[in-house]
């Protein structure tokens, strides 16, 4: 009797006293599930063509990559594109889908703000995601929307292009329009392209790049070595974020000195941080400088004391730069400390 009730129409079930269920329900119910689930569930999808339909709508979303180029500027390919953007969706149910969030230009953008703000959420999107084909497309994304922001105007962006650029993030993968491919500067390398932008920002006051910048100069990295503008441009650098002038630079002879130069609310000590450190290692090396241990201390302590306060306030960033600060710190007290008589020392 049970395989019956299995199998057979309801009305021909012997004994059987519920009304007929006709075959149009039961290829409903099979379809787009049970009525009494759907009633109670707001129409949720549990029957096979409503499976069917999720399927391909989860198969659309997982298509839809980081971004697209919409078109190729209005001077036949010869100008940056238009884009459309797509962001994660939060519902992790979904495999890490994808869907349309943000298209870029869609208007005026004075100084390139909302270029450089979706630059910089891409890029870290990149980061948290480092090593995977989605973080170079990121990354990729992050490289057009910085040269938007470049073209109205953003210093910024051309520092983190140049940043984007010095860690070759695209892996070569690199953005060229139609007259690019045919410039003088097509066959740069990514690190010539980075020491290139990095030029531009530093030449309009940026103290990030002036240090990134003597780091490439002092290595030789994308240019010749040249120590003596490396420990100039550091020294710039540590100007700039503190607002101090090079006289003042010049005449610190201890950490407090140093630290009293970085006053202001417009003193970046993340910066100023980075730029006393390398500051310390030329005097501690000669590079580019007369070797000069008491001021290379001095140097690495305040630098250290400036890194810890970033790092203290959630810029986790520089916790290399304070550990090597700070270990700088240590070994130049170290060299300081005058040897005891062999006497003594017995």
């Amino acid at each position: 009797m049970t395989v019956l009730r299995s199998v057979l129409p309801l009305r021909m079930v012997p004994g059987n006293t519920a009304g007929a269920v006709g075959v149009l329900a039961r290829s409903v119910r099979a379809l787009f599930g049970s009525p009494s689930f759907l009633r109670a569930n707001g129409m949720r999808e549990t029957g096979a063509m409503s499976r069917a339909g999720d399927a391909l709508r989860r198969a659309a979303r997982g298509s839809v990559p980081v971004f697209q180029i919409d078109r190729r500027g209005s001077m036949l390919g010869e100008g940056l594109p238009r884009l459309w953007l797509s962001e994660e969706m939060p519902d992790s149910r979904e495999g890490g889908a994808r869907k349309l969030a943000y298209s870029y230009p869609t208007g005026k953008d004075t100084g390139g703000k909302r270029a450089l703000a979706l630059a910089e959420l891409y890029f870290a999107e990149g980061m948290s995601r480092f090593g995977d084909a989605v973080a170079l497309a990121c990354f990729q994304a992050a490289e057009l929307l910085y040269l938007h922001a470049c073209e109205r105007g953003s210093v910024e962006a051309h520092t983190r292009l140049g940043v984007l650029y010095r860690f070759d993030m695209c892996r070569g993968a690199y953005w060229r329009d139609t007259l690019s491919a045919h410039a003088k500067h097509a066959a740069d390398s990514v690190s010539e392209k980075a020491v290139r932008a990095l030029r531009r920002a530093a030449a309009r006051g940026s103290a990030e790049a002036k240090w990134r910048l003597g780091d490439m100069m002092r290595e030789g990295i994308g240019c010749a070595v040249n120590e003596a503008l490396a420990y100039s441009l550091y020294r710039g650098s540590f100007c700039r974020a503190a607002g101090a002038t090079l006289d003042e630079v010049d005449a610190v002879r201890d950490a407090a000195e140093v630290l009293a130069l970085v006053s202001g609310p417009r003193a970046s000590l993340e910066h100023a941080g980075c730029a006393a450190a390398r500051i310390a290692r030329c005097k501690e090396m000669g590079t580019g400088c007369a070797r000069d241990a008491q001021g290379a201390h001095a140097w690495y302590c305040a630098a250290a004391a400036l890194l810890d306060s970033c790092v203290g306030a959630g810029s986790w960033f520089f916790t290399e730069e304070l550990a090597l600060a700070e270990s700088g710190a240590e070994r130049m007290a170290a060299a300081q400390v005058p040897a005891l008589p062999e006497a003594l020392a017995a």
